[in-house]
C-alpha cells in the first residue's frame, strides 16, 4: 500500500477499478477505525506498526478532515452551484407554508465537480445551509435557519425538503446561490 500519493491512499491494496482502502470518503472517524482494525488484524506485522502508535494523533489530525471533506485529489477552490436549468424549473425549488410558524423549503442538488468523492455515494456529499430574513438586508449570514448535513440528500431524489421555523407572512430564503421569496395574504 502506497501512503505517499492520493491514488495509493484511496485505492489501497485494491485496484483503480476496485479500490480496497481504509479510506471511506466523507467518513473520517470510520476511516481511522478501519485503519486501526486493519493493523490489528495483521498480528505478524504489529511489531512494525509500534512506531506508528506515536504518530497516530498526527495521522488523525492530518487525514480525518481531508477524508471528511470527501478525500478529493486536489483542494476544492470553487463553490457549489445550482444548475440554471434546475433553477428555471419551479417544480424543483419552492416554498410551502406548512402550518403555524413553519415553511417547507424544497431545493434541487447543487454541483461541485472538484469535491466529488472518489467513490460513488448514494447521497449528496455537499452540506446545504438555509438562511432567512424578512428581506435580503436582514438575513443573518452567521446563523443558518436550517442545515442539511452531507449524505442526507439522496442522489435519487430530485429535491430535498427542509422545514424552517418562520412566524412572518413574508420573507427571503437563501440556500447556496438562489433565493426564493414568499408572501401570504
Amino acid at each position: 500500500m502506497d501512503l505517499t500519493s492520493w491514488e495509493g491512499l484511496v485505492i489501497g491494496i485494491g485496484t483503480a477499478a476496485k479500490p480496497k482502502s481504509f479510506v471511506i470518503p466523507t467518513f473520517g472517524k470510520q476511516s481511522l477505525l478501519n485503519a486501526l482494525t486493519r493493523i490489528q488484524d495483521h498480528s505478524l506485522s504489529l511489531a512494525y506498526h509500534k512506531l506508528w502508535r506515536s504518530q497516530a494523533a498526527a495521522f488523525q489530525a492530518g487525514l480525518m478532515p481531508w477524508i471528511d471533506e470527501g478525500a478529493t485529489e486536489f483542494p476544492d477552490t470553487t463553490a457549489p452551484e445550482f444548475n440554471p436549468v434546475d433553477l428555471a424549473d419551479a417544480s424543483l425549488h419552492f416554498l410551502t407554508q406548512n402550518g403555524a410558524n413553519k415553511v417547507t423549503l424544497n431545493f434541487p442538488h447543487a454541483s461541485d465537480p472538484e469535491s466529488e468523492p472518489f467513490l460513488n455515494l448514494a447521497a449528496d456529499h455537499l452540506e446545504y445551509h438555509v438562511f432567512v430574513g424578512l428581506d435580503s438586508n436582514s438575513i443573518d449570514w452567521g446563523t443558518p435557519a436550517a442545515k442539511v448535513k452531507r449524505l442526507y440528500f439522496k442522489n435519487e431524489n430530485a429535491t430535498f425538503a427542509v422545514n424552517v421555523n418562520w412566524a412572518h407572512n413574508t420573507g427571503v430564503f437563501w440556500c447556496a446561490h438562489w433565493t426564493c421569496a414568499i408572501t401570504s395574504a
